[in-house]
């Protein structure tokens, strides 16, 4: 998945972004704010895990419009 923050959050808009497996962080992202560029997150192992959990958190302003964006996330099966 790619995460960002969308083009309408205004200025003053600020959020993190995490993965959860079975409710332990596999992943976050820190301060996304409107100048960062996209991050990616990278590929997770699932097996083994029971449940999957896209989070997203106020940033360092709080809920001052943040508009976040989960672009592409998908699970995929290997062989």
């Amino acid at each position: 998945a790619i995460v960002g923050l969308d083009d309408l959050a205004p200025a003053s808009a600020g959020c993190q972004f995490r993965v959860e497996l079975d409710g332990e962080t596999a992943w976050q992202s820190g301060d996304v704010l409107p100048n960062t560029a996209p991050v990616v997150i990278p590929e997770l192992a699932l097996k083994g895990h029971q449940t999957l959990s896209l989070v997203v958190d106020y940033g360092p302003r709080g809920d001052v419009g943040d508009v976040a964006n989960w672009c592409a996330a998908m699970i995929r099966r290997t062989p």
